[in-house]
This record gives structure tokens, sequence and C-alpha cells, in this order.
């Protein structure tokens, strides 16, 4: 996960020590994107609430040129042209989930841009970018929980209520 805020990168390092890793972004005035290991959704939702809370604490803002940027291992490759396609059909939905307005650093189409809504990567896995950063942990675990789900049902799924059905069967 990458996750940028703006406010006082070097407070935000004091605060979170070397469980993470904090990069410089440009599209910041004074923020970082604060980056995270390959984890599972479980220790995700484990490691999140306390950081979120650190940095509402510490004064830390989001606004809509910060992002939250989910990566999502993907099995089979061969489906990513058919999850972007599910995601850019029900991009209205998806917008909304993802506290994003019309035109906010995300690309939704099919291009190979950097900003696209979802990127794939030559190591395995993918960037859901639709996200807008949150210091809110149910909006915050809701985007990841939300791109984890895309990544696995979205290349099956012909429409939205197909695909909230097998997300509410695996939740139970």
């Amino acid at each position: 996960i990458e996750l940028e805020v703006e406010r006082n990168p070097e407070r935000i390092d004091e605060r979170l020590g070397d469980r993470f890793v904090l990069k410089r972004d440009a599209s910041l005035d004074d923020g970082v994107e604060i980056v995270t290991h390959a984890l599972s959704l479980f220790q995700h939702k484990r490691i999140w609430p306390p950081v979120l809370k650190v940095l509402q604490r510490l004064k830390c803002r989001v606004h809509h040129r910060t992002g939250l940027h989910v990566h999502v291992g993907i099995e089979d490759s061969q489906n990513f042209k058919k999850i972007l396609e599910f995601i850019l059909h029900n991009k209205t939905i998806i917008k909304k989930i993802c506290g994003r307005g019309e035109n906010d650093f995300v690309i939704w189409d099919n291009g190979n841009d950097h900003y696209a809504v979802l990127n794939q990567r030559v190591d395995g896995h993918v960037e859901f970018r639709a996200p807008a950063a949150t210091l809110d942990v149910t909006e915050f675990l809701g985007r990841v929980e939300l791109a984890q789900a895309l990544v696995k049902f979205g290349a099956d799924c012909k429409n939205w209520k197909e695909f909230v059905g097998k997300v509410r069967r695996v939740k139970g």
C-alpha cells in the first residue's frame, strides 16, 4: 500500500519508525507517500488503524491530489484486461466508493499510463490507483478490501450485482 499525506514528513518518520518506507512525491507540496512492504489483507487490517490515528494526531491532511494506491497480487496476468474492463464498466460506483471526483489524478481508461486506474506490474501484481487518500479507518480498509475483491472476482463477473454477490458469499 502507498498512502499519500501532506504535513511534516520528519514528524511522520519519527512516529512510524522503520515499519514503513517514506518517499517524497513530486505531486505533494509538503508531504510523503507512506509505503508498506508486501503484506496480506489481514496484516494490513492490523497495522493501519493505529497508523491512521497517529497521522490524525499529527494533523496530516489528505485532499484531491493525495491517493491510496493498493498493490494486489494477480494469479493470472491474462485476467488483467478483464479486471480493467470490469472496473471501467462500473466506474461510477467505484468512484463513489473510492471518494474520487471526475478528474482527481486518476485516468479512467485502458491506456498505459502511470496514472491509470489499474497498472499491471512486472512482478506479478497490479496497482489499483482509484482510491482517494483517507485517514478514516473504515473508509481506508473498505477501499483496500475493494481493491482485493476487484482483482479476485472482477475478471469473472458480468455486472456489479454478481460481483457484490461473490464478495458477500466469501465474507459470509
